[in-house]
């Protein structure tokens, strides 16, 4: 009687190295990466100054317009334009006034002190 043949594993075994050999690397990678990762932060015990801010000087008040007029008078001094759009965001109101059809203008007023805090020329 002969005997059965017994199948031969040897490839397999040879990929099964290779793959577990692949997923030791791999590992070795991610530990490397998150190793490298909480490295960069650095921790200092004492707080660094803070820079310097120049002194702006402050933006003039814009007067209240008078009673029964609009903002449009002390937005638009000339008398030439609209106010086409206002918003209320926090304390800061953004109104948008139009000047002829073409020049269009964000205004950024502070809502507690009534100061401008900043003008856009929209293209």
């Amino acid at each position: 009687m002969s005997e059965p043949d017994e199948p031969n594993y040897r490839v397999l075994k040879i990929v099964v190295t290779i793959l577990g050999i692949a997923i030791l690397a791999m590992t070795g990678v991610i530990i490397a990466t998150a190793i490298n990762r909480m490295g960069d932060s650095v921790v200092d015990d004492v707080p660094r100054e803070p820079a310097p801010v120049a002194a702006e000087t402050p933006a003039p008040v814009m007067p209240a317009p008078p009673v029964g007029s609009s903002w449009t008078l002390v937005l638009l001094p000339d008398g030439t334009g609209e106010i086409v759009e206002s918003a209320v965001s926090g304390t800061v109101l953004r109104v948008v006034t139009e000047n002829a059809g073409t020049d269009r203008r964000i205004h950024l007023i502070d809502m507690r002190t009534g100061r401008r805090i900043g003008e856009v020329r929209a293209q």
